[in-house]
């Protein structure tokens, strides 16, 4: 029988201060970002230093659907919510979706956790945070039969193949497949999500493509995309992205 395994849980948390002094409020303001307490009351959470993991908790609760046991689908999960200030979730959304199953039962575990948050702070005043969860599902019994493959070796693989079809063959709708393809692996590999926007600033969904370089800028940009980046320069969409990596 096919088992799954969590390969990691990654947790991401982002927030915006407005003041009249900026410089100033920067300096005095401490964020302390949520944080999973495996508590189901929020009065506990105050007095309680001890968390479990939400790793753990992941481990022990997610059910996962007959039809992914049955399909095999691998891949990261990103899911993006907000932690209210008394610790509840809302404003749930898919960023990277490994299956349409694996969105809803990630959804479902994510409400059994309603209340076992400790919520993010500005100097000791609970206020409403974003957070992200980043989630990888493999194969145990494929792990066994072929140790080479991993994540990082098909994001690069789907890359390459995106690359045949942008370049080679001018087929910005195949290629986006292919990197798509290698973003269900890596989503935020720099390069793929580069690579993605482009094409979609070539189809026409320029919201599409904006949104990819913003997650691509919040993954973080190294050497080998500002090398990349070159390679579209006579496409409609390099110009944007060249100030993308600027920034």
């Amino acid at each position: 029988m096919k088992t799954i395994t969590i390969l990691f849980a990654a947790l991401l948390f982002t927030s915006t201060v407005f003041a009249q002094e900026e410089k100033k409020a920067l300096e005095e303001i401490k964020v302390t970002p949520p944080r999973f307490t495996g508590i189901d009351k929020t009065a506990q959470i105050y007095q309680q230093d001890a968390f479990i993991s939400f790793e753990e908790y992941l481990r022990e609760n997610m059910k996962y659907p007959e039809e992914v046991l049955r399909n095999g689908a691998e891949g990261t999960e990103v899911v993006r919510f907000k932690v209210s200030a008394n610790g509840k979730l809302t404003d749930f959304q898919v960023i990277n979706s490994v299956s349409p199953e694996i969105d809803e039962a990630i959804y479902d575990m994510l409400k059994t956790t309603c209340g076992m948050w400790k919520p993010g702070e500005n100097n000791g005043i609970p206020v409403s945070m974003e957070k992200k969860i980043s989630i990888a599902f493999k194969w145990k019994e494929f792990e066994s039969l072929n140790k080479t493959k991993n994540f990082d070796a098909l994001a690069l693989h789907y890359l390459e193949k995106g690359h045949k079809q942008l370049f080679g063959k001018d087929n910005p709708e195949k290629a986006l497949r292919r990197y798509a393809h290698g973003l269900k692996y890596r989503p935020n590999e720099d390069c793929l999500l580069m690579a993605s926007g482009i094409c979609k600033y070539e189809l026409g969904d320029t919201e599409g493509a904006k949104e990819d370089w913003k997650r691509m800028r919040f993954a973080g940009i190294d050497s080998s995309a500002e090398t990349l980046v070159g390679k579209f320069m006579n496409m409609k969409g390099y110009s944007e992205v060249a100030e993308q990596i600027k920034e």
